[in-house]
């Protein structure tokens, strides 16, 4: 076998593997208390975004959950 077929042959072994192994999203990599400060950072720039009015609180915090979680 030629050096060309091994390495062609050895590439398309690479691409049904990568396609075969399903990586786990990194968010679900993280403990309860990660994710949470991540969600109240991301809701306190929203908060910043808004010009740090007051009122929106929750509001910010679901919009956040929904950011971060999305997988």
């Amino acid at each position: 076998m030629t050096i060309k077929k091994a390495a062609k042959r050895f590439l398309e072994s690479a691409k049904i593997k990568r396609t075969i192994i399903k990586k786990k999203p990194a968010i679900k990599m993280l403990g309860r208390d990660e994710i949470e400060n991540i969600i109240r950072e991301r809701a306190y720039k929203l908060y910043e975004q808004r010009g740090y009015t007051n009122g929106s609180d929750a509001a910010d915090w679901f919009e956040a959950e929904k950011i971060v979680t999305k997988v």
